[in-house]
């Protein structure tokens, strides 16, 4: 009888362990940050010309529409008829879409 008890009391430990880990697995993936060098390379692939490029890897706060996200922020210079134009971009800090650009 003791021995039936000890299994179950392992069984029950066990299976909310396991839903455990894969609540944090499904939690972090969710919530991982997306790899600003990645985001950075999209930005480029729409212009032409590139002459610089930068990405901060620190993600802030940002609120658009009453939506609160993590955002990164990031520039880029292009060489546009022989003349040098500078764009800011803000893309999301965990799915890596490009919220806004605007020439500065």
């Amino acid at each position: 009888m003791q021995n039936n008890k000890l299994r179950f009391v392992i069984l029950i430990f066990s299976v909310f362990t396991g839903i455990s880990v894969l609540a944090s697995i499904i939690y972090f993936k969710q919530f991982k940050l997306y790899n600003c060098e990645e985001i950075l390379k999209q930005v480029k692939k729409e212009f032409n010309n590139v002459e610089a490029s930068y990405i901060l890897h620190i993600p802030k706060t940002y609120q658009k529409f009453g939506i609160e996200t993590k955002v990164v922020h990031g520039g880029i210079s292009v060489n546009k008829d022989d003349k040098l134009v500078h764009y800011e971009f803000i893309a999301d800090a965990f799915n890596g879409q490009v919220i806004d650009i605007y020439e500065i």
